[in-house]
């Protein structure tokens, strides 16, 4: 399958690796990895579009800048073989959180497109409502690395440190403040990747006598190692589309503290689920979870959990969506006999 992905990203027309040692390969830019193929940039594609039109699938994504780009993409590979996907980011608001943000430019480019590749697994319903065209709506989320899927990562308890949480990492989450004052209720040191940035010393003033243990931006692999040793993960989060970092504490076998709302949180630690607000809660779970058997079991079921984005399953889900589209746009394309009289 020749494959194509439009991002900002200033690349274009060029094929990488993305080498999860040195870069953040759980990004959607991994896509180009997954399918060994190219990536291309809005800004370039405004000039000639037209080397888009070869390839099998052409999938997008972008912030609402980029929305009139996606449109103009897709109603362009109408005419051709092409289809295409745009993979949009959600939050726990989505898109209509006040009637001064709607924006037409948002529901015409899910309808522009052959298929809607959904991050949030249970709301496809939402799109759905949205959808005047044939436009498919599937969830389609970044898969797992090999080394993942095969517990590559994964420390039993016994190993884990036991006073340490993890409160910012891979996927940081909105509201870091209410995870470290989970932590420090619950007596813990704190680790943070890339969460100085200059004010980590009026944070520490908050909470005299905690011991903070941050380190800049890591790569996808040198950040497993490090959660990896960690006991939790405090994840307050607002976002609910497929997070990384409910994932990779499934692939590390540390616990995930997150938001109830988050279909990630329900499939792989819903006995950790909580209110993003609920510190008291978070600080319950944390004392469970020094229940050694307790704490096992639900490592165990979080990484058989996993495998749910493992790459044949990530792969197969996003196979389907465009073999379904491909079906249509070739009943749509398929000219209608005139009966004659």
């Amino acid at each position: 399958m020749k494959f194509a992905l439009v991002s900002q990203d200033k690349s274009h027309g060029v094929r990488f690796w993305m080498n999860p040692e040195s870069t953040d390969a759980t990004s959607f830019m991994n896509w180009v990895n997954v399918w060994q193929g190219y990536h291309f940039c809005f800004d370039k594609l405004r000039e000639d579009m037209s080397v888009l039109k070869d390839f099998d699938v052409v999938m997008m994504s972008g912030n609402p800048y980029n929305f009139k780009d996606i449109i103009s993409i897709a109603n362009y590979l109408k005419e051709t073989q092409a289809i295409s996907m745009f993979y949009p980011e959600g939050s726990t608001q989505l898109y209509d959180n006040s009637i001064n943000g709607f924006h037409a430019a948002i529901y015409d480019a899910w309808n522009a497109c052959d298929v809607l590749s959904i991050v949030e697994e249970d709301k496809a319903s939402y799109y759905k409502a949205f959808i005047r065209s044939n436009t498919i709506v599937r969830f389609i989320h970044v898969p797992l690395r090999e080394e993942m899927e095969q517990g590559n990562f994964l420390i039993p308890y016994i190993h884990k440190k036991k006073n340490l949480a993890m409160v910012y990492g891979d996927n940081n989450p909105n509201h870091p403040l209410i995870a470290i004052a989970a932590a420090v209720q619950s007596g813990m040191e704190i680790a943070g990747v890339d969460i100085d940035r200059g004010k980590i010393k009026d944070i520490a003033n908050l909470f005299p006598g905690v011991l903070f243990h941050s380190s800049s931006k890591l790569a996808q692999y040198p950040f497993l190692r490090a959660l990896s040793r960690c006991f939790l993960q405090f994840y307050p989060t607002e976002w609910i589309g497929t997070a990384r970092q409910q994932i990779a504490c499934a692939v590390t076998g540390t616990p995930c503290i997150g938001n109830h709302d988050s279909h990630t949180q329900r499939r792989l630690f819903p006995e950790l689920g909580c209110d993003i607000y609920d510190i008291d809660r978070m600080v319950y779970f944390a004392e469970k979870l020094k229940d050694s058997r307790f704490y096992s079991e639900v490592a165990r079921k979080a990484f058989e959990g996993v495998q749910f984005y493992s790459l044949a399953n990530t792969k197969e889900r996003f196979m389907h969506a465009v073999e379904d589209a491909r079906k249509i746009k070739n009943r749509i394309s398929v000219p209608v006999q005139e009966v004659a009289s």
